[in-house]
């Protein structure tokens, strides 16, 4: 059966294209961002510093990379809101960069930074573990169940989540804990469409929907 062009290859990057790019822009602000900081603190005066930098760096990277080679969707949400809130819900925190930083009392500034490397550090094993299924809108690629999908349904939202966290303490409140508030809300709606889509195109998902948790192992 001969597919349609919105079912190609081509068409797929063609809407991953303005992610893409959006990524790839955010990578040179990042590396920039680093070249700074060593030029003027030197490369081992705040090793979190840099490490979340790298960090961040590699995981821009790696979904502008997935996005390049990802598998083709078996099946698509409908509607114009379970797409704009996978958008909002995965590039809201962009917005925190509109804020002025804050300057935080060391042991703050420490767990805010340690927040921002342990949930993106999480959300490059994700992606490794995810590989050719990711996706940013509720789409099914690819039903995962191994890794740490075995344990919960959506690790890479719960990374995600952890670091936006980390980030949003180091600009100006209460408006930056306003943008990870209304982040965190758009994962949890995020959540539901995606699970919708997997439910109608894979029949193994509800059994393990049925035996694994949404965020929290034994909470939620």
């Amino acid at each position: 059966m001969k597919l349609s062009f919105a079912h190609s290859r081509v068409y797929d990057l063609l809407c991953a294209s303005p992610l893409i790019l959006t990524y790839g822009f955010a990578m040179g602000g990042t590396a920039i961002l680093l070249v700074r900081h060593a030029e003027k603190f030197g490369m081992t005066a705040s090793l979190l510093a840099v490490a979340s930098q790298v960090s961040t760096f590699i995981y821009f990277g790696m979904q502008a990379g997935l996005c390049l080679v990802r598998r083709l969707p078996l099946a698509k949400s409908d509607g114009v809101l379970p797409r704009a809130t996978a958008i909002l819900a995965a590039n809201a925190n962009f917005g925190l960069l509109l804020l002025p930083r804050v300057a935080l009392p060391p042991i703050w500034s420490v767990l805010a930074t340690a927040l921002t490397i342990v949930g993106t550090l999480g959300a490059i094993a994700v992606l490794v573990s995810l590989g050719r299924g990711f996706s940013i809108l509720p789409e099914a690629r690819q039903f995962t169940s191994s890794g740490p999908y075995r344990h919960i349904r959506h690790p890479l939202y719960l990374t995600e989540i952890v670091a936006t966290i980390g980030i949003a303490m180091h600009y100006a409140q209460p408006w930056a804990a306003l943008i990870a508030l209304a982040c965190v809300a758009l994962q949890f709606e995020r959540m539901r469409h995606e699970e919708a889509v997997m439910r109608a195109a894979f029949p193994d998902y509800a059994g393990y929907a049925a035996h694994t948790a949404r965020l929290l192992p034994g909470l939620y």
